[in-house]
This record gives C-alpha cells, sequence and structure tokens, in this order.
C-alpha cells in the first residue's frame, strides 16, 4: 500500500463527463456520455487518441481499470485499439494497421488487435500483444500475439492493466481473467532510464473499419517511494537522536494502519535505507480512556503494525525496537478535551549504536 493519486469515475446519465476533462483527445476521438471516449467512427481510414494530461512515474505502481468497445463487425470490422506509452507528449503514430502507435520511439505498447495482417504476422483470431518502440510487426514483440475471445461484438469488455514497479510486472486482464504478464526493468530497458512518462489510447482503421470506444472507470498512479521525505530541518533533530513525533494518526481503540499513514511511514522507510547504520526505537502511547491492561495492549498492537510494515519492505528486524507504554507517559494532564489528541502519539528514535 502507497500514496495513491486516484481518479475514479462515477456514473450517471446526463452527468457531465468526469475524467475525460483529463484527457488530450486527438484525431477523430470525441468525448461522449458517461465517462467515455469514441476513438474512432466505424469509417474507413479514422484514427483518434485520448492521451493523459499529466506524466506518469513508473517508480511507482499504478492500475488502471478501463472498458473498451472493438465494435460490431467481427468478419470485416479493423482495425484495434493500443496502450501507449512514451516520454514524449502529443505523438501520434500511423494510421490502420498501425492502430495509431507505429513509429513512436522510445515507447511500450499494449495492442488488442482484431484484424488479421498476415504481413505482420497477425493470427486470423483476436488478439493481444506486448509491442516496443512503434513496432507493429509481430516479430519485434515483447510478449505475444496471444489469442483472446472475440471482441467484436458491440459490447464492453473490462481492462484491467497493472504495473507492480518492485517486481517489476506488467500484468493485463480481460473480462476478468489475466491474459498476458511481462516482467522486465521497462524503465531501464525500453525507456533507457526515463521513468516519467506520457499514456494515452490509440486507435485506427484502414480498408476495415469498427468503432471503437474507451471508458474510464478507476485510475490509480501511486507516487515513487522517493518521494516521500522528512524536511531537512526534521532530519537533522532525527540524526541527532532526539526524540520526534511521528505524524500518524490511528482511529479510535482501533491499531490496524490505515492509508492515510503510508506516506509518513514510507518517510521513515526513505530514513531507514539512507541511514544503513541507524536503528530505531518505536514508542507507542495512549490516552487513558481505558483500564490500563487494554491500554497497554493497544499501543502495542500499533507499534507491531509500524514494525511489520517495515520489515515488509526489507528493514532488518535488528533494527526495529519497539515499546508499549499505554498510558504511562501523558503529555497533556491539564486539558480532558484535549487528553485523547494529544497523549495517543507515536515516538520515534533514530540512533547510531556505534556512537
Amino acid at each position: 500500500m502507497w500514496l495513491i493519486c486516484s481518479l475514479h469515475f462515477a456514473l450517471s446519465s446526463g452527468q457531465d463527463l468526469v475524467g475525460v476533462k483529463d484527457f488530450i483527445l486527438s484525431g477523430d476521438a470525441v468525448a461522449l456520455g458517461d465517462q467515455c471516449v469514441r476513438l474512432t467512427p466505424p469509417i474507413d481510414w479514422a484514427g483518434g487518441s485520448a492521451w493523459y494530461r499529466e506524466a506518469i512515474d513508473l517508480e511507482g505502481s499504478f492500475e488502471m481499470e478501463v472498458e473498451l468497445m472493438f465494435g460490431c463487425d467481427d468478419i470485416g470490422g479493423a482495425d484495434g485499439i493500443v496502450f501507449a506509452f512514451t516520454p514524449y507528449q502529443g505523438l501520434i503514430g500511423g494510421s490502420g494497421e498501425g492502430m495509431g502507435f507505429r513509429g513512436l520511439r522510445p515507447s511500450l505498447g499494449l495492442e488488442f488487435d482484431t484484424w488479421e495482417n498476415e504481413h505482420l504476422l497477425d493470427p486470423p483470431e483476436d488478439h493481444v500483444a506486448l509491442l516496443q518502440h512503434g513496432y507493429v510487426n509481430h516479430t519485434y514483440n515483447l510478449k505475444g500475439p496471444i489469442l483472446i475471445p472475440n471482441v467484436e461484438d458491440c459490447k464492453l469488455h473490462k481492462i484491467a492493466i497493472n504495473w507492480d514497479h518492485q517486481s517489476l510486472v506488467l500484468s493485463v486482464g480481460l473480462d476478468g481473467k489475466e491474459v498476458l504478464s511481462y516482467q522486465d526493468d521497462i524503465v531501464k530497458n525500453i525507456f533507457f532510464g526515463e521513468s516519467k512518462l506520457y499514456w494515452g489510447v490509440t486507435a485506427a482503421t484502414g480498408r476495415y473499419n469498427n468503432q471503437h470506444e474507451i471508458c474510464f472507470r478507476k485510475l490509480e498512479f501511486m507516487e515513487p517511494l522517493a518521494s516521500f521525505q522528512f524536511h531537512p530541518r526534521e532530519v537533522k533533530l532525527l540524526i541527532r537522536g532526539n526524540i520526534f513525533p511521528l505524524d500518524v494518526s490511528f482511529r479510535r481503540g482501533a491499531g490496524a494502519l490505515t492509508e492515510d499513514q503510508i506516506p509518513e511511514l514510507n518517510k521513515l522507510l526513505n530514513l531507514l535505507n539512507s541511514n544503513p547504520d541507524y536503528e530505531l526505537e518505536i514508542d507507542g502511547h495512549v490516552d487513558e480512556l481505558s483500564n490500563a491492561d487494554a491500554n497497554h495492549d493497544l499501543s502495542l498492537d500499533r507499534v507491531k503494525n509500524i514494525r511489520e510494515f517495515l520489515l515488509a519492505k526489507g528493514v532488518s528486524a535488528s533494527r526495529i525496537h519497539i515499546n508499549a507504554y499505554g498510558d504511562k507517559y501523558p503529555v497533556d494532564r491539564k486539558d480532558p478535551a484535549n487528553a485523547y489528541r494529544n497523549n495517543t502519539r507515536i515516538d520515534i528514535r533514530f540512533y547510531n549504536p556505534r556512537t
């Protein structure tokens, strides 16, 4: 779980297009109702694209859920849709069999192809493939072509595209079933070390056609770990061994971590990773609104969960020390109204055992 910048698009008839405004439409692409874009009409030699306005960073993971419509003509319908990733904004690739992707370099393309171009080594069936550098000939594929069921059926098909920056796995699902998985250091081997990319969805027709549409359902882009840092003044205090309050708030009576705590814990993780000789002491404190035993157990549960988070991120257990103090050391005895807020806290101390 990392900090997530997400766009969840609510669906209701007659509602303004929420989310489409975050995309740049070009060519024959037009906005439709809900959160949808028609990329091409069912006419020959059409082409359209929708590009997300902001760059995303592959040093963080992402999840995309969309719905695609590939048209209604199964026998004579063409050509398909490509999810394209490139460091450059506003580029458009070749039309027709190029599906708006051909010629983009450097690039990564996830192709959903519904037409057999024999000279490109397309299979007769609908298929998915992972392309690179604007090549649509399957000789140059990173993965595929992989056969999929017929999708030219006038229906919206659910597509899930997930990138896990830690395992370096790109996975693709179609209608709830994984159809492609690819593991590689894409940033290094495809984009020559550039992790910030623009992405878009392109489609094209040629001498045969189909209507192509996309509806955006969920987009989650997770910020890279390196972006979470304590302020330099805070780092100085921590390196000196000062007791420092961690900015994490728990639900009353609960010890489980929540998503809004993860940014602060990622700051702590970065500090540990950048200072490998240092160890960390985590002290849990709670208010006096319950009995002493319950308060001790609650403070222990909280510091344990923080430790488990750090261990799961690769920090050695020998570097993390926890203490559960319950309600023994309140910092505010004068204002009962603020006692919970002030006395319920996580304190940390960062120190070098060799000095």
